[in-house]
């Protein structure tokens, strides 16, 4: 969650994310509209590698443990296919969410957790691996591969997962914020130093990356917010609401300046997180396979979308998905409908083909 916006009405001056707000040099960051709130994180990894959307899912559901039953195309699945390797990595325990038989479905070839880090005691905070241990079993990770192999690593960091109204002897906090709601004095103040540490990892891994030879394109993504009732509590559509988590994508060499254009003109300044791997692939210099050129046109129309709403280009707002009117985004809206249930539901053969043909072809 970015911080900085909310903590002044609780009387904190202090941005608890120094390094990351000022990290401008060869760098994209914005929002963007995740599908969950307080919980579910597979759902937004499911968004991110596959680029569906939560709001073409059934209410309620989690892809992971209802949907995703074989062979899914993903961008690990896209860029094994382009010659890179594929490794995800969560230094927490596997049981979690069927990731162990979902991350080979969609593409990787290598998973490890946490009997699969190295860490002591001392890199707990509470009881999870710090996000700096998870950075130093990243580095070490990327430094098995040979020089000169392609890489795609995926890693879920659990130093900030909830909840937060335990006090540990591991992990004190200053108490920085004082106008919290009675009883979440010690749920803000302890996410606040959370997200503190995080920013700090931050700062290592980027200055680490800085220093390898190879090129690296880094992208750090909020899952969700937490559900802590002190932060805004707003449910609808958009920039300013509960849906809110920061990116970054930032490379090791000097970015693209057409990527950083596109970026600074883009219609709106919130993004989604299904679009986050074209932000990563354009950062890469990696032309779309097929699927996502695709997924880029349909962002042209709808440049964000979740689990309840979209920015619609040709209205100029955010809009609740029930309220869809004009042509162009309902016909960007089916177009993605039919694209996902393909892909989910309907592998055999389904008649994607001709209902896509169809409604490109009203578009004319």
């Amino acid at each position: 969650m970015q911080l900085r916006d909310y903590l002044p009405m609780m009387s904190v001056f202090e941005d608890p994310s120094p390094f990351w707000n000022s990290l401008n040099e060869n760098a994209i960051k914005g929002y963007l509209t995740s599908s969950v709130y307080g919980a579910n994180t597979p759902n937004s990894e499911f968004e991110l590698l596959t680029s569906i959307t939560m709001a073409g899912m059934p209410t309620g559901s989690v892809p992971y443990t209802m949907f995703i039953k074989d062979d899914t195309y993903s961008l690990a699945w896209a860029l094994r296919n382009l010659g890179y390797t594929t490794t995800a990595m969560h230094p927490y325990e596997a049981s979690g969410w069927r990731r162990p038989v979902v991350w080979p479905y969609l593409g990787f070839e290598k998973t490890m957790f946490i009997e699969d880090f190295k860490y002591t005691s001392d890199d707990l905070y509470r009881e999870y691996v710090s996000d700096r241990c998870a950075y130093e079993n990243l580095l070490a990770e990327l430094d098995t591969k040979p020089e000169g192999q392609k890489t795609f690593t995926f890693l879920i960091t659990m130093q900030n997962h909830g909840g937060y109204a335990d006090v540990y002897e591991n992990f004190p906090f200053p108490i920085r914020a004082t106008r919290v709601f009675t009883g979440e004095s010690t749920q803000v103040n302890s996410y606040i130093e959370l997200v503190k540490k995080s920013d700090e990892a931050l700062e290592y891994l980027v200055n680490e990356l800085k220093n390898k030879d190879e090129k690296y394109v880094l992208v750090v993504f909020g899952d969700h917010q937490p559900a802590i009732n002190a932060f805004i509590n707003n449910m609808a559509p958009g920039k300013t609401t509960s849906w809110a988590v920061p990116y970054l994508v930032w490379t090791n060499y000097e970015m693209d300046q057409s990527l950083i254009d596109k970026h600074n003109n883009a219609s709106t300044d919130t993004s989604s997180i299904n679009y986050l791997s074209l932000m990563a692939m354009d950062a890469a210099g990696i032309k779309y396979p097929a699927y996502y050129q695709l997924i880029d046109k349909i962002r042209e129309d709808i440049p964000s979308i979740n689990a309840i709403g979209y920015y619609s280009n040709e209205n100029s707002k955010f809009e609740y998905l029930e309220n869809a009117s004009t042509n162009r985004d309902i016909d960007a809206l089916r177009i993605y409908n039919y694209l996902q249930y393909s892909l989910m539901f309907d592998k055999s053969s389904g008649d994607f083909e001709n209902k896509l043909i169809e409604t490109v072809n009203s578009q004319k």
